[in-house]
């Protein structure tokens, strides 16, 4: 009796000696299996037939709301996917509108604009939409960062015999392609790029990248050379080498009258050469120069001049005349 017991308790442990491992094959097998089923379904799952659902990674509409019905608008359904609007309205006067917010979640690191609306469902041919705040390939979504805009239907004519629409608008979105601007100056001037109310400055040389369409501003400065100045308009990489020409140099004298007046001659707010008598200067072509001459009991002369040559100019001022005082008899 003993040895059959043995022998019925040696088949009970030889019996789950196999069935643990099958049991731990079979459900490492299930788990797998169920992951990657659960993966192809995420992927392609659709919603009603009617569109795709994405990766999350990827920028989507995240948000439609009723922004305002005018005028006995009415909103029956409304939904949204990643890429779809579904409504479902109803306009029951030739001035009724119905107002979406539609909300969009650019999740990516690229700016993101809206290329193309399609009408996949559209039941009704007499009914418009309109965008504001937003305009199909040139509004930018920026990355990480949410764009609201609206949405507004209606009426095209007068002719409402059909008040009803039905329909399913598909957005598409696409990177806004960037490119590279370099700019290199062969005789050390200030750089400097203007860009969507942005200032990007540097010497002798600069690298900045710019969303494909941007009209950039390039401005090559330096002192006593003429300041070049180029529209860019950035739709692939571009790379420039400016050399500036230098401006000629003009000598401007001026002589006062009387002799022993004070002669100053300012560029901008900087004085160039002051002094009782003549005064000479050195200055660049182009430059805007003041000079300002005068002397006690004689009526002073401040004047600006551009200058494009030598200039030799006499001043003569003019005493001041003596104050008549007439008494009351």
């Amino acid at each position: 009796m003993f040895v059959m017991e043995e022998k019925v308790a040696k088949r009970k442990s030889n019996t789950k000696k196999i069935i643990y491992p099958l049991v731990f094959v079979f459900l490492t097998v299930s788990i797998l299996l169920l992951t990657i089923g659960f993966s192809a379904y995420s992927t392609s799952l659709a919603i009603d037939g009617k569109a795709l659902v994405r990766p999350l990674k990827e920028s989507r509409i995240t948000d439609v709301k009723i922004y305002k019905t005018t005028n006995n608008g009415v909103v029956s359904y409304i939904d949204y996917t990643a890429y779809n609007l579904v409504s479902d309205i109803t306009l029951n006067n030739k001035n009724s509108t119905v107002t979406y917010d539609i909300t969009i979640t650019n999740l990516s690191s690229d700016n993101l604009i809206i290329t193309k609306v399609e009408n996949q469902v559209y039941s009704n041919s007499n009914i418009e939409y309109v965008f504001d705040n937003m305009e199909i390939n040139k509004t930018k979504i920026n990355p990480a960062s949410q764009y609201t805009f609206k949405i507004t239907f209606k009426y095209k004519t007068n002719n409402i015999t059909n008040k009803d629409l039905k329909c399913i608008l598909m957005f598409t979105y696409k990177k806004v392609p960037e490119y590279t601007l370099k700019v290199k100056s062969l005789d050390d001037s200030d750089i400097k790029l203007i860009a969507t109310g942005n200032e990007y400055t540097s010497k002798s040389s600069i690298e900045h990248v710019f969303d494909e369409n941007t009209n950039v501003k390039l401005i090559v400065s330096k002192d006593g050379y003429y300041t070049e100045e180029l529209n860019i308009l950035m739709n692939n990489d571009i790379s420039r080498e400016i050399e500036l020409k230098e401006r000629n140099k003009y000598t401007v004298v001026v002589n006062p009258i009387p002799s022993d007046s004070v002669v100053t001659i300012y560029k901008g707010s900087e004085v160039l050469k002051t002094g009782i008598g003549t005064q000479k200067v050195l200055v660049y072509g182009e430059d805007e120069i003041t000079y300002n001459v005068s002397k006690y009991d004689y009526k002073e002369i401040n004047e600006n001049i551009k200058v494009t040559k030598d200039e030799n100019l006499t001043i003569n001022l003019n005493k001041n005349e003596e104050n008549t005082i007439v008494e009351s008899q």
